[in-house]
């Protein structure tokens, strides 16, 4: 089950990792990080779905993510959640595309 201290704990490596102090979090992620009562069953997700906006090479820093904070890493053996580094562009087909979509930019330092 994930709770907002694990997307603290997963946006501070990706934070981390790449340099970046701003994401872009899609998906139940969002709504976990900003809703009170929440349905148990969303959440049961292991993971949030994060991006970087206005960077040079979007998709170098998702696949950063991917591979240290993702899913199989060492980071989600470790501590049973993760980190899915997305692009933008998937992640507005998919508002479009009918699935629901949710987004919230947050920083970390």
């Amino acid at each position: 089950m994930l709770r907002r201290r694990d997307i603290d704990h997963i946006l501070r490596a990706a934070a981390s990792l790449s340099g970046h102090a701003r994401f872009v979090m899609v998906g139940t992620g969002a709504v976990i990080a900003t809703a009170r009562h929440i349905p148990l069953a969303m959440m049961m997700t292991e993971e949030i779905d994060i991006y970087v906006e206005d960077t040079a090479d979007p998709e170098w820093i998702s696949d950063l993510i991917n591979a240290t904070v993702g899913r199989y890493s060492q980071f989600h053996r470790t501590f049973g959640y993760y980190g899915d580094g997305v692009s933008q562009l998937k992640s507005c087909k998919a508002g479009l595309t009918g699935g629901m979509m949710w987004g919230l930019v947050v920083a970390h330092s």
